[in-house]
């Protein structure tokens, strides 16, 4: 069931090159803070990130069915409050557990992973001046 978004094509294209920005500048600099706070290697790095393209791939799947059903805009906002959350939990002082950065590293993936179809599918539905076939 679709149901119009409330949000136009701009308000959607605006999030989308916001998150796409702020997602992309976080995964980059995730490597440099893990090789400065947990001493990482180059292969731990390498491992962490094979955690977040699993999880990517499973989140991007089954994200994309939930917003179907639970509306776009929902999960939108709901994708949106997990990566910010998940963004704080990083800098939390307390964290020396050399397995935390996985734990946030797949926290974070399974908050940005639902969010591109969930865009995409908003998007194609959305109210503008472009229409879609």
């Amino acid at each position: 069931m679709h149901t119009l978004p409330r949000l136009r094509m701009f308000d959607y294209f605006g999030i989308e090159a916001v998150s796409a920005i702020a997602c992309s500048q976080f995964l980059f600099c995730f490597a440099f803070w893990t090789k400065k706070r947990f001493g990482f290697s180059d292969a731990d790095n390498l491992l962490l990130y094979a955690v977040h393209g699993l999880a990517y791939i499973f989140s991007a799947k089954y994200g994309g069915k939930l917003a179907d059903r639970m509306g776009h805009e929902r999960w939108l906002a709901l994708c949106l409050a997990g990566m910010t959350g998940v963004t704080l939990l990083g800098w939390l002082p307390a964290w020396t557990w050399r397995g935390a950065p996985f734990v946030v590293m797949a926290l974070y993936t399974l908050s940005i992973g639902p969010l591109w179809p969930t865009l995409e599918t908003a998007i194609l539905h959305s109210r503008g001046s472009i229409s879609m076939p």
